[in-house]
């Protein structure tokens, strides 16, 4: 989506995805998206019928969505993520943070007392019957940082865990035209997990860099393993790395259009004027 003078952005960075109420207000070749033949299909789909979503935004099946102000409320249709990832620290133990700044000429500012200004940052002197707010000098960028706070924590090591569920999969359906095919259906779900696990596998080229000083290295190559009907029965499976995910992606892609399931073109939005002044008033408060 357009928003006139801030750039794009996409359903990857909106919280709620194709539900997202920027989508909501946004516009299609100029008409209202919810009012559009695609905006409608979306709305009504379902867990039984996901044809739209898995078409116009497969992300929103893969991390989840929740459809809570379209024609139903709260009551809309909830797509529970299919990936979930984390990084858990073990062995920890909580660190101290010294100062981390310094004032050079006014360290001490916390008992001066400083208000607006016109066309300025501040004034240390009040206008007698002025109504100017008191600001906080320390928000201004001068005084000296608390010698001693909380801040951040060691850890002997971290684990990422990521689960694929295959039984939030079995409950997506693909029909078209109001027909269902369980062939269709199988290679629509084989597509979001191999989606789910090149999305993975990607983000480990990437590296793990969560925060300044704090850059995660891989021990060993991680293996996906598949839970069969208990944790006694796992398989592992070998995907190949980025290369190998990226390949089996093409593959299931190209199986499930055999089947009649296919991606949709890139749909490019724009922000009605009343969303881009809500964002301006939203940026300069």
């Amino acid at each position: 989506m357009d928003v006139e003078g801030y750039g794009e952005v996409s359903t990857l960075q909106l919280p709620h995805r194709c539900f997202d109420a920027y989508l909501r207000e946004g516009l299609l070749d100029g008409e209202p998206f919810p009012t559009s033949a695609i905006g409608s299909s979306l709305q009504h789909a379902t867990m039984r019928d996901a044809t739209a979503i898995y078409r116009h935004c497969p992300v929103s099946l893969l991390f989840g969505a929740w459809n809570s102000h379209g024609i139903k409320g709260g009551m809309g249709a909830k797509f529970a993520r299919v990936l979930s990832a984390e990084i858990v620290g073990l062995g920890v133990q909580k660190g101290e943070r010294r100062a981390q700044k310094t004032d050079p000429l006014a360290q001490k500012t916390k008992e001066i007392a400083a208000y607006e200004a016109d066309g300025r940052s501040f004034t240390l002197h009040r206008v007698k019957g002025s109504k100017a707010k008191q600001v906080k000098l320390s928000e201004l960028g001068f005084g000296s940082v608390p010698a001693k706070q909380a801040g951040g924590v060691t850890v002997e090591y971290a684990e990422q865990h990521v689960v694929l569920s295959l039984g939030q999969l079995r409950r997506l359906c693909f029909p078209i035209d109001g027909e269902d095919d369980e062939e269709r259906n199988l290679a629509g779900r084989a597509v979001l997990a191999t989606l789910g696990i090149l999305a993975i596998e990607l983000q480990r080229d990437h590296g793990f860099s969560l925060r300044s000083g704090c850059e995660l290295a891989l021990e060993k190559e991680p293996a996906w393993e598949l839970v069969g009907r208990t944790l006694e029965n796992l398989t592992t499976l070998e995907v190949g790395g980025s290369s190998g995910a990226l390949r089996l992606f093409k593959e299931t892609v190209d199986h499930a259009a055999s089947k009649g399931l296919t991606f949709a073109e890139p749909l490019q939005l724009t922000a009605r004027d009343e969303l881009v002044e809500l964002v301006e008033r939203a940026r300069s408060v």
